[in-house]
């Protein structure tokens, strides 16, 4: 996980620059990459079992709101 101090870090590095973290948030945030965090999945996740419901059931919806908006 990069926090705000770590990414501080790699730019000072190389550059020689230092940020306040939140100028590094503010960066971050026009990146639209630094507050990313990881996806969160079960320890009991099958992906056997969620590949099955995908094909199934997933398209579905989107048969509905194709039909509905048409």
């Amino acid at each position: 996980m990069w926090t705000l101090k770590r990414v501080g870090v790699l730019i000072d590095r190389p550059y020689g620059v230092r940020f306040s973290q939140v100028h590094v948030w503010h960066c971050g945030a026009r990146w639209a990459s630094i507050s990313q965090k990881p996806e969160r999945r079960a320890i009991e996740r099958d992906e056997a079992v969620v590949a099955v419901w995908k094909r199934k059931t997933c398209p579905v919806p989107k048969k509905l709101c194709a039909k509905a908006f048409r």
